[in-house]
């Protein structure tokens, strides 16, 4: 059994003598309660008086309740803190518009701080209705319209018979009972405010504080490199603590950043997998309710009612279990995930959204369960009528209830407690009614989430040896072990940060908390001497550097020795010792099965198969024949790829209604102009119709005036160029390379005057001849092309259509001045990379590598050898390649 963590052997003779027990938090009354039950039944007793104990400011309510049913002080309805928040909202709105001034953009941190503003002075005993209290406000502007905020703040309340928790208690110290009677003892209190110290002097007659203990334990400080190394040696210590001493009681505080730290205890009390139930550690600090994954997966359902989805929330609901989606991991849901990328927008429309789930296909399957719960929840015609807060939450239950919330899967203790705590939010929201008039969809989740973020989810967990708990709620509590961690310069003590709407000489001078760097210090150094008085052993640790920056201890530390503890390897000792004992071979495989013939009949890609066959064998392997794909990304505004539909939409509109350079050059001003207008339209059509709804109006005006300046230098080009006709526009061409089918669409065809032809590739990059070259060429579209066509082309390409840089550039077998950027000079062009001599040697050599990377491709050749650096750059497969996969610790295994 675990050593008691409080001692409550002083205070048995208060207890017989009657004194009510009043502490400074929950935590540290129910610690005593449980302590003294333990000492009653120590003691043999079967049957004892339930100890009166409780945390201060609760105590203060109760007998503020026990003044209103004895008639003493007036009946009021005490107003919830999320409540009162909803109403400084409203007040400060009121007041803006009443005022004609700005809106705020964030009302709720506003209201929040006007809230405790509100309570800081009344607790502090300021009456700001006083001449020189309304004339120090009035020096600065945001404190002037404090005092108007909080006047039609306390109209409300009495117009409405409300009270904060903090007006309950002015009114219990102004009225008191009218006689003292109580007798309590304050233990590890602190310093209290005037408005505290007033209510217990009406309340009680008499007030004792627990008498300190005198000795202050020794402090051990502990160095470390950095935050990570911090945590590793925090969690080895406390293994290490409770194996040597089983019954020894071990508290961390958490004081800073702590990311990891629950994994690294796991980790060390050998608590991951199969004993994850059985961690002996106790975590005291709650979390924000939104951060509950059970309540975050509904509150990102209740979202999908809104007109916008995110994207992202979407993918993190489909694999969330606490939903009834049994599809959500099977290949059509990877579909449906991959369009949700394609479309290239962060946000979606709902209604696009639930048709992309409905409409999704992979084989036989159509339609995900998501898209069926979605287009049911969008017909809710109730969603879209204003209510009563209490009245959308029966609508938020009937969407939770549509998508199965909180799951098929039974849910573990702690999730268990979290749901129970968002029913208990719910009732919670039904009182907004008394401060909210009917409301939309948008504002009723607007208000549920603040709501929730305000709530703190503590997990209710049995006793263990190990305790982690933040730094107010070790306060009181014995230990036998106590580490301190994350005791940096810059948080022990903290920057002050005075309320920006109460003055701060005034503030400073009242010694409000945060008010000025001598109150914060004298707030830590306070904290420091109860961690030490309460605990046999205190460490305490912090980190040289923060994020690579150089960082200092605390100055409470100075003077106590420093003892350098080594903060573990990033690599777990056990791993390491199970990787030196494992007998592994090495396989080198790097050819995929030959590809049958039923196969290579499915494969789609076209050119792109060659390209990435050339730049890498692996990804060819893995894009088109595993099938693997990365998600497209979002870039604002149109993308590159968008961008170079759009040209090539426009340009083959242009040439479907010319002929050729005769006609360019025949038609008028206007006639060219009507027709680039026609074209910039249909190349923006070419564009889905659900991107150019999330581009917006403007960003497509502003890309069609560029595209019909673009046109217009492009034609400007064409004109000047000799005589050529068009002979095809997009044209689907089919090439065999043995017994692989390549099917191709090339952008455009020229004859030019002596009856040979150009082949053009339209790129809006800037494309160069040298990526043709060599036995892997880097863009092999056009000679895929050249080859096509049976005998090879006078002319290969590019056009690079590009503002302020339209050419062509490529390389042919042509007369000068037919086309301008065409190198005719083939030993020239190719260098040392080809061995050809004239276009036809050339146009052969090249026949040859699209061949052979064609074999390669159906024989399986999956290397992992990228033909460039830069041929990794777009590619995706690294997470199966592993192309930049460090091996280097295994060396040192």
């Amino acid at each position: 059994m675990a050593n008691p963590l409080y001692d409550i052997t002083p205070l048995e003779p208060l207890i017989q003598s009657g004194y009510t027990l009043l502490t400074p938090n929950r935590r540290l009354a129910r610690r005593i309660k449980i302590e003294w039950d333990r000492y009653q039944v120590e003691a043999g007793k079967r049957a004892w008086s339930s100890l009166r104990v409780f945390p201060l400011e609760q105590w203060l309510i109760s007998e503020w309740q026990n003044a209103v049913e004895h008639g003493v002080v007036p009946p009021r309805r005490l107003l919830p803190q999320q409540q009162a928040l909803l109403l400084w909202q409203d007040v400060i709105a009121r007041h803006a518009e009443a005022a004609g001034g700005p809106i705020l953009l964030h009302s709720g941190g506003a209201a929040e701080h006007a809230s405790n503003a509100r309570d800081l002075l009344l607790r502090y005993r300021l009456d700001t209705a006083l001449e020189p209290n309304v004339a120090l406000f009035k020096t600065e502007t945001d404190c002037a319209t404090f005092l108007q905020w909080e006047k039609l703040f306390e109209q409300h309340l009495a117009e409405t018979g409300c009270y904060t928790n903090t007006d309950a208690l002015v009114a219990l110290a102004d009225q008191g009972r009218g006689h003292k009677s109580l007798s309590v003892v304050l233990i590890e209190c602190g310093e209290l405010t005037p408005l505290v110290a007033q209510c217990l002097n009406a309340l009680c007659n008499d007030v004792q504080e627990l008498a300190a203990q005198a000795d202050l334990a020794q402090c051990i400080v502990h160095p470390f490199p950095d935050s990570r190394a911090e945590m590793r040696g925090v969690a080895a210590w406390a293994a290490c603590v409770q194996r040597e001493s089983p019954s020894a009681t071990v508290g961390i505080v958490s004081a800073g950043s702590s990311a990891g730290l629950e994994y690294l205890l796991r980790r060390e009390f050998d608590c991951l997998g199969d004993n994850f139930n059985s961690l002996p550690v106790n975590y005291s600090t709650g979390i924000s309710l939104v951060e509950a994954p059970v309540v975050r997966d509904a509150l990102a359902v209740l979202t999908l009612g809104l007109e916008q989805a995110v994207v992202g929330d979407v993918v993190a609901l489909l694999r969330s279990r606490f939903l009834k989606l049994p599809d959500a991991e099977s290949a059509l849901s990877a579909h449906f995930v991959s369009r949700l990328f394609d479309a290239g927008s962060e946000q979606l429309a709902t209604r696009t959204l639930a048709n992309f789930a409905n409409s999704v296909k992979h084989g036989d399957q159509k339609g995900l369960t998501f898209g069926r719960h979605l287009a049911a929840v969008l017909q809710m015609r109730e969603l879209r009528r204003p209510a009563l807060p209490s009245q959308w939450i029966t609508r938020f239950e009937t969407i939770l209830g549509e998508w199965g919330w909180p799951g098929p899967e039974s849910l573990d203790s702690l999730e268990y407690q979290q749901v129970a705590r968002w029913y208990d939010t719910l009732e919670e929201y039904r009182a907004l009614d008394s401060v909210r008039c009917e409301i939309n969809f948008a504002e009723a989740l607007r208000l549920l989430r603040e709501i929730c973020r305000a709530e703190v989810s503590h997990p209710s967990t049995t006793d263990s040896p190990v305790q982690v708990l933040g730094p107010l709620e070790a306060v009181g509590l014995a230990f036998d072990h106590l580490w301190i961690c994350g005791m940096q310069a810059a948080k022990w003590p903290a920057s002050p940060s005075p309320n920006p709407f109460i003055p701060v000489p005034l503030q400073a001078g009242l010694q409000m908390p945060h008010a000025c760097p001598e109150r914060e210090w004298r707030f830590v150094e306070t904290l420091f001497e109860q961690y030490r008085r309460a605990s046999a052993t205190v460490h305490a640790s912090y980190s040289r550097q923060i994020d690579g920056v150089n960082d200092l201890p605390s100055p409470l530390l100075k003077g106590f020795p420093e003892q350098e503890i080594d903060g573990g390897e990033p690599v777990f000792p056990e791993w390491k010792r199970v990787a030196q004992a494992a007998d592994r071979e090495t396989v080198r495989d790097n050819r995929a099965p030959q590809a049958s013939v039923s196969e290579l009949a499915g494969l789609r890609g076209g050119a792109a198969l060659i390209e990435h066959q050339s730049h890498c064998p692996f990804r060819a392997f893995a894009q088109h024949r595993l099938h693997a794909q990365t998600l497209a990304t979002s870039p604002p505004g149109i993308s590159n790829a968008e961008r170079g539909q759009i040209v090539h939409g426009a340009l083959q509109c242009l040439w479907s209604r010319l002929d050729g350079h005769s006609e360019l050059l025949d038609i008028t001003a206007d006639q060219r102009a009507s027709l680039i207008d026609e074209a910039a339209r249909v190349g923006l059509e070419s564009v889905p119709l659900y991107r150019r709804i999330a581009l917006g109006n403007t960003c497509l005006t502003l890309e069609s005036h560029r595209l019909e300046s673009l046109l217009q230098e492009w034609l400007t080009l064409e004109a000047a160029r000799g005589e050529f006709v068009v002979q095809a526009t997009e044209e689907d061409i089919v090439l065999q390379l043995d017994t692989l089918v390549v099917r191709l669409r090339v952008d455009r065809i020229d004859q030019l005057p002596d009856g040979s032809q150009a082949i053009i590739d339209y790129k809006t990059g800037q494309p160069s001849v040298s990526n043709w070259l060599g036995e892997r060429p880097a863009e092999p579209q056009l000679l895929l092309y050249g080859l096509a066509t049976g005998s090879p082309p006078a002319v290969l390409a590019f056009a690079q259509v590009r503002p302020g840089a339209c050419r062509y550039i490529g390389v042919g077998d042509i007369d000068t001045g037919v086309l301008d950027g065409i190198v005719t000079d083939i030993p020239k062009a190719v260098g040392a990379t080809m061995r050809a001599h004239n276009w036809q040697e050339l146009n052969r050599e090249w026949a040859e590598n699209l061949r052979r990377l064609a074999q390669d491709f159906v024989e399986g050749e999956a290397t992992v050898d990228p033909l460039a650096p830069k041929s990794c750059l777009f590619c995706g497969m690294q997470s199966l390649c592993r192309v930049n996969f460090d091996d280097s610790w295994e060396e040192d295994v």
